[in-house]
């Protein structure tokens, strides 16, 4: 993983670009989930049973992502969209 890019669980906070940037606990869960094996695929519903404690809908994963990605800009690029599909991190820039 980028060295510069690290989670930080005892904060539920991520740093990168030399700053750091504090995260919901579930967004937190659901960066960590994405981050732990980078470039592998989770669908929504994988996202749902390994990061809410209570039953939610898939959209409701889709809305955590998106306030994540907001949070982490300009290295937004590290959460990937595969459409119809779920989601992956990205350890580098696509290029």
């Amino acid at each position: 993983m980028d060295p510069d890019f690290r989670l930080i669980p005892e904060r539920f906070s991520v740093q990168t670009g030399g700053r750091e940037i504090v995260l919901t606990r579930t967004q937190y869960l659901l960066l960590e989930f994405l981050a732990s094996v980078p470039g592998r695929l989770f669908s929504r519903a994988e996202l749902v049973k390994l990061a809410f404690a209570e039953p939610v809908t898939e959209r409701t994963v889709d809305v955590h992502i998106k306030e994540l990605r907001r949070k982490l800009e300009p290295d937004d690029w590290r959460v990937q969209t595969v459409r119809g599909e779920g989601y992956c991190f990205r350890d580098e820039p696509a290029g």
